[in-house]
């Protein structure tokens, strides 16, 4: 069975761009809200059951330096105990550093992403 929905996503960034400049480096941490629309094939009819998503979110840091920043995950989240979920991901972190900040060293804005997630059902 397949359920759409949209997912908002809050957290905490904590990332180190190479400039061609000096500085050499320049570092962004602090939150972040992503949200947008979200996926989800269950392998059984029941909803507690084991299911393959997809996310696909775009949003924004608290930093004026950076433009807009999106993920594109793909993951598994299962049933581990009665009303306990767990999940893996991985998937696609892109942010947009905004030109005023310089030139940056690696020509490509997209960077692996990895996760998990546990949650509980009340």
């Amino acid at each position: 069975k397949r359920y759409i929905g949209l997912m908002t996503n809050f957290g905490y960034l904590d990332v180190e761009f190479e400039l061609n400049e000096e500085p050499k480096t320049i570092a962004f941490n602090g939150n972040y809200v992503v949200t947008g629309p979200t996926i989800r094939w269950y392998l059984q009819p029941d909803p507690s059951s084991t299911y393959f998503h997809l996310d696909l979110l775009v949003g924004t840091t608290e930093h004026r330096e950076i433009g807009i920043m999106s993920i594109a995950r793909a993951g598994l989240n299962f049933s581990a105990f009665e009303d306990f979920r767990f999940g893996i991901s991985l998937g696609s972190l892109q942010v947009n550093l905004k030109k005023s900040e310089g030139l940056i060293r690696n020509d490509h804005d997209f960077n692996l992403l990895g996760g998990i997630d546990v949650g509980y059902a009340f």
